[in-house]
């Protein structure tokens, strides 16, 4: 199932999933002149134990970057190293330089919601350290659905 049909299935089921990050619900400028951030993809899915996790594929400074969003209900005590093999082991992404660790924080959104927010590098001028195992699609099929599914309520919330 690819990132919008699970996320369509989750938004259908919300009941049947722990909580995926309010940014799913964005609606995602191509660029973010405040902070010259360029948004390039997204993708959701679902980790074991019905973990929903969202991720943000960006660049900003001659970087690329990912951030994913997975729940912490339940797994609240791991070590950042735990969240990343969690992350590792479910294919949301695949770090070919392990010597390049992401930073783990924790994050709540403006739900309520506590996340784990993973944010690594994917490359920069001079390498590539994640391998190609996550897709990620463009933000515009996100945003096309948001803006349809928020249609007639005032809007959405925006980013950037």
């Amino acid at each position: 199932m690819d990132g919008l049909e699970f996320l369509k299935e989750y938004q259908k089921n919300i009941g049947n999933y722990l909580p995926m990050v309010d940014h799913a619900e964005w609606i995602f400028e191509k660029r973010d002149p405040g902070n010259m951030v360029v948004n390039i993809g997204w993708n959701c899915g679902l980790m074991e134990g019905g973990r929903p996790y969202f991720s943000e594929f960006w660049a900003m400074d001659y970087l690329s970057m990912l951030s994913v969003f997975i729940s912490s209900i339940g797994i609240e005590n791991l070590s950042p190293a735990e969240v990343d093999a969690l992350c590792e082991k479910n294919r949301v992404y695949h770090r070919i330089n392990v010597s390049w660790v992401p930073t783990v924080k924790p994050f709540t959104d403006t739900k309520g919601n506590a996340f784990y927010s993973v944010n690594l590098i994917v490359g920069d001028e001079e390498r590539v350290y994640v391998d190609g195992t996550s897709t990620h699609y463009p933000f515009s099929l996100l945003n096309e659905h948001n803006r349809s599914r928020n249609a007639g309520t005032g809007g959405c919330e925006k980013k950037g």
